[in-house]
């Protein structure tokens, strides 16, 4: 198995990142930082097996026409797997995040701020549970579908 670290993987980044302008209603408004975009690659040609085993089942808009992205990155955070239309996030976890939970913890309020929901998932749970992990995502996804355009919508209406 290959580690990735402590989870908030742009978490070395962060002190000295200024990446992240304020959020204007509900988007992120940042500008790209080459180093976390260079770590995304990175982990993009890295992926652990589970990551890989999920990946397989969200690509392509394979899974129920959503899209989503591997290793996206989000402020100062690269997500492991991210819907841009339902404004979700898929956190793949492995022994090394053990005993990192104030840092993941952080991580998932500074997400939820933004608008995100966040779902965890162990190593484990990916290959002895995909069937009910998938459920969970589909149902997560379907529920929150075009939220980020419902948002938009909302905040036009609001203008007039």
């Amino acid at each position: 198995l290959r580690g990735r670290g402590a989870g908030g993987e742009g978490a070395a980044l962060r002190d000295n990142c200024e990446s992240v302008q304020k959020a204007t209603a509900g988007d992120l408004a940042m500008k790209r930082n080459p180093d976390l975009q260079a770590k995304a690659r990175e982990l993009r040609q890295n992926m652990t097996p589970a990551e890989r085993i999920l990946w397989s089942n969200l690509r392509g808009r394979r899974f129920a026409g959503f899209k989503f992205r591997r290793q996206q990155t989000m402020g100062t955070y690269v997500l492991d797997f991210f819907c841009s239309n339902a404004r979700l996030a898929v956190e793949v976890d492995g022994e090394t995040h053990l005993g990192k939970e104030q840092p993941e913890e952080r991580r998932s309020a500074w997400l939820e701020q933004q608008g995100l929901k966040v779902l965890r998932f162990w190593n484990t749970q990916i290959y002895d549970e995909l069937e009910a992990v998938l459920e969970l995502i589909f149902r997560e996804s379907d529920e929150r579908k075009d939220l980020r355009l419902k948002a938009r919508h909302t905040r036009e209406s609001s203008d007039e």
